[in-house]
């Protein structure tokens, strides 16, 4: 069975092949909202409710409420604030995988506190998200996370760097640095496996390679790193 849009409303239907408004059905996004901004909470929870192409199975003010609800198991994309009720949500974010094993997790934020946003990226968040976005912004880059993409959209007026300046740039392989601009450009290990015509296997195991050599713990910060050293084609990480 599978949730489905209909009429902007999400249907359970056991044939996903069936169509029940005469139209293409497509699987909708599930998403559960974390924000302890009410207007900002409300707000994206009309716009959600009324998608064709998301499923907001749950919204909460806190993380505590948020642990609590089965419904969080279901999860395919997490928003969560990144300060809420005046304390870093960045702690919990293990605590989140636990129980949302295959869910993607974004950070949305309003904060230009660099050394917060270092923590959201150590801690391996899948995007970050800023609140000065449109809607439709917001709605597109969370279809490419849930696509397996790593985003890095920045709330500064100015460049900064995610990833301490300590961190040297070793030597890599002509191979290593095709993959690294490849992720850089936001490409899933499956795509980059079609593009470069090897198997996935081994661009994972390129990417641990990387990483390895890099010293980076997560897909976030090897994505900062490749971007801050001009792996996209510039050389700092940019609004």
């Amino acid at each position: 069975m599978q949730f489905y849009a209909c009429k902007g409303k999400p249907i359970l239907i056991a044939f996903p092949s069936t169509n029940l408004c005469g139209n293409p059905l497509h699987p909708m996004i599930r998403l559960f909202l974390i924000e302890d901004e009410t207007m900002f909470r409300e707000l994206l929870s009309i716009h959600w409710n009324g998608s064709r192409e998301f499923n907001l199975i749950g919204s909460h003010r806190s993380i505590r409420l948020a642990l609590d609800d089965p419904r969080l198991q279901r999860a395919e994309v997490v928003i969560m604030d990144l300060l809420l009720e005046r304390e870093a949500s960045i702690s919990s974010i293990r605590e989140l995988r636990a129980i949302a094993k295959r869910a993607r997790i974004a950070i949305l934020t309003g904060t230009e506190d660099a050394g917060l946003l270092r923590r959201a990226v150590a801690a391996g968040v899948d995007g970050i998200l800023h609140k000065r976005s449109s809607l439709a912004e917001i709605d597109g880059l969370i279809r490419r996370i849930a696509k397996g993409e790593h985003i890095l959209s920045l709330p500064f007026s100015e460049p900064v760097d995610l990833i301490p300046e300590s961190i040297p740039r070793p030597t890599l392989t002509r191979r290593e640095e095709e993959i690294l601009y490849l992720i850089a450009r936001g490409r899933t290990s499956a795509q980059i496996a079609e593009q470069l015509f090897i198997s996935r296997r081994t661009v994972e195991k390129h990417r641990e390679n990387i990483a390895q050599k890099l010293g980076l713990k997560s897909m976030s910060e090897m994505v900062a790193w490749a971007i801050r050293h001009g792996f996209d084609g510039r050389a700092t990480l940019e609004k």
